[in-house]
C-alpha cells in the first residue's frame, strides 16, 4: 500500500508546545496504531515509540535537549510531520 502525506497537520495536536518538559502527542483517528518518530536538528532519530495500538494520544516524557524536532507519526496508510520546540 502507498503512503500518503497528511496535508492537515492541526489533525495531530501536539501539546504544550514550545514545551520544555513533558507533551502530548493526540492522533486523528486515521493514524491510531501509529508509529511515532522523533527527530533532532540534524535528522538524526532520538526517539522510536512502536506498535502503538488503540492509542490516540500518548504523553512523551523523554527528556529532550533544547531545539527544534520533527515528530513523524505513521502508520500502513498515512504519514504525519509535525514540529516540537523544546525550549
Amino acid at each position: 500500500m502507498v503512503s500518503s502525506e497528511i496535508s492537515n497537520f492541526e489533525s495531530v495536536k501536539i501539546y504544550p508546545n514550545p514545551t520544555s518538559d513533558v507533551f502530548t502527542v493526540e492522533l486523528p483517528n486515521e493514524l491510531i496504531n501509529s508509529n511515532i518518530h522523533i527527530f533532532d536538528q540534524l535528522g538524526k532519530l532520538v526517539y522510536s515509540y512502536e506498535n502503538l495500538e488503540n492509542l490516540n494520544k500518548v504523553q512523551i516524557t523523554e527528556n529532550l535537549v533544547p531545539g527544534i524536532y520533527t515528530i513523524k507519526i505513521e502508520n500502513d496508510a498515512m504519514v504525519s510531520s509535525n514540529k516540537l520546540v523544546v525550549e
